[in-house]
């Protein structure tokens, strides 16, 4: 029997003790990480938490809705045997008059309720050397390789509001659907994150000292989950970003760890993950809308 519970009444150290043994575990699905994105969720249990699905909502105009939180590539539920989890979409409170969910890439559920469309995720699995890691890489991301400067370094110390500017700068300004609500999210998931040590952050430089890229990566076991980046057009042109995930893939090679590139739709952005070997993953995005005909506009 699956029970909804409003965010004051989920015992958070059985949901995360769920999540840890779950065969589906993320990071996105842990209490802590759901507090830093979406404070005040909600959730469906079953009564014994085998089964725990999060439940990140917002209001506008009075209307409560669910939506997927900014840096939180993957949820749905998680579960010790997806069978378990059958019907659990059916569970979700008529009171959410618009749900937007992206599931998770274990959960196949009948989405035939649902408008639902597919999306792709790249991982790349640091099991080989590095040698035999870069016989994998696209032609076109060796030779990228190849041209970068001779003096980039790269650090692990740099100034993330510094990174977070300059993706505001540049990348930021070009997205119709970016909001400074964004950036407000990242600051603190940062925070959540660098307390709980489960943060990796990579900069590269050049030898004047000017930031070139940078990237934050979140920890989850012996994956590393690529949360956030940026880069301007002289990092580009000095292919600054391909430098920092080459030197990421060195240093962790033979090491077992994943790399998961959390995307993406855009083709471009595909290939330059599927560039370093990575492989495609599938996962669903439902919708559902239930508001009033007259108001589905807010939801265009």
């Amino acid at each position: 029997m699956f029970i909804f519970l409003q965010h004051k009444d989920i015992d958070k150290k059985k949901w995360d003790a769920s999540i840890s043994v779950s065969i589906n575990k993320n990071i996105y699905g842990y209490s802590w990480f759901l507090d830093a994105v979406c404070p005040n969720w909600a959730g469906i249990i079953k009564e014994d938490y085998s089964v725990v699905m999060p439940l990140p909502s917002k209001k506008k105009m009075g209307i409560l809705y669910l939506f997927q939180p900014f840096f939180s590539q993957q949820l749905g539920p998680f579960f010790r045997s997806e069978s378990d989890a059958a019907g659990i979409l059916n569970a979700i409170p008529s009171r959410y008059s618009y749900l937007e969910m992206k599931l998770n890439t274990f959960f196949h559920p009948d989405v035939s309720q649902f408008n639902a469309s597919n999306n792709t995720n790249y991982k790349l699995t640091l099991d080989k050397s590095y040698e035999e890691l870069f016989k994998s890489y696209a032609y076109n991301t060796k030779r990228n390789i190849k041209k970068c400067p001779s003096d980039l370094i790269i650090t692990n110390e740099f100034d993330d509001s510094q990174a977070i500017d300059m993706f505001e700068l540049n990348k930021g300004a070009t997205l119709s659907n970016f909001k400074k609500e964004s950036d407000i999210v990242l600051m603190k998931l940062i925070q959540t994150l660098k307390e709980r040590s489960k943060l990796e952050k990579w900069a590269v430089y050049n030898k004047e000292g000017r930031m070139m890229a940078a990237a934050h990566f979140a920890i989850c076991d012996k994956e590393r989950i690529f949360l956030f980046s940026a880069t301007d057009e002289i990092g580009k042109q000095a292919r600054a970003m391909f430098f920092l995930f080459d030197q990421f893939i060195q240093k962790y090679s033979a090491s077992g760890f994943t790399i998961n590139f959390s995307g993406s739709n855009d083709v471009h952005v595909a290939r330059f993950y599927s560039g370093f070997g990575a492989k495609k993953e599938i996962y669903q995005s439902i919708v559902k809308n239930r508001l009033p005909f007259f108001m589905r506009w807010l939801k265009r």
